[in-house]
């Protein structure tokens, strides 16, 4: 029986990820990048770091990753502070659920801990997570599988005794080599059939998510 629950965050929890591609399209068309599509994907579930490398290296000359970056979190703050921290469907149900019922709750996010801790006490529900760990504690960030192994054992538990909920490819690559059950819950893109393969399961929303782990145990 699997007890240990451990979430990512922009794109499970809170609907963050298509903020984040407002945010990307913007800056990259004051700078009249046409591949847009292309940093989109590339960048999605990536630590900042790893979202400058992957600039730095796809536009040599032309962008400075540093830069982007900067610009990209500023506009993302700006948008957020306008319309607030949009939380998804089912977040609440799920972590109520998972608590009544003594689940080990923690959470493995590529975003720095400060703002991970400031939109999870936005929305009233820090109380829930016994652990956190963000992208700022580990030195390879997703799709590697270092910040889900770290995640495990702050519970002193084994990756295959542990679940992931991931919404991207990087997410939930990064749960499967490190060993974990995988649940898929897709934001903006479907997993590939490869992948699809690998998960533990594919649902289509939080409340899925809950309803299945009723069904489990």
């Amino acid at each position: 029986m699997i007890r240990t629950i451990i979430f990512d965050m922009d794109g499970v929890l809170f609907d963050t990820e298509k903020i984040y591609d407002e945010a990307w399209k913007i800056i990259l068309k004051e700078r009249n990048v046409e591949n847009i599509d292309y940093v989109l994907s590339g960048c999605r579930g990536l630590t900042s770091e790893d979202s400058e490398k992957f600039i730095d290296a796809n536009f040599k000359g032309r962008l400075s990753g540093k830069e982007c970056l900067n610009d990209l979190m500023y506009k993302f703050n700006e948008i957020i502070e306008k319309r607030g921290v949009p939380i998804k469907n089912g977040v609440h149900e799920l972590l109520s659920f998972l608590k009544s019922n003594h689940y080990e709750i923690g959470l493995a996010s590529s975003t720095h801990e400060p703002l991970v801790v400031s939109h999870l006490k936005e929305v009233g529900i820090r109380e829930y997570f016994t652990h956190l760990t963000t992208g700022d504690m580990v030195e390879k960030g997703k799709p590697e599988p270092d910040i889900y192994l770290k995640a495990c054992s702050k519970f002193n538990r084994k990756p295959e005794e542990c679940i992931a909920v991931e919404d991207s490819i990087n997410g939930v690559t990064a749960a499967i080599r490190a060993g974990m059950n995988a649940i898929m819950v897709p934001d903006i893109v479907q997993p590939t059939k490869e992948i699809e393969k690998q998960l533990y399961k594919k649902l289509n929303s939080l409340l899925e998510v809950k309803d299945f782990l009723e069904s489990i145990n």
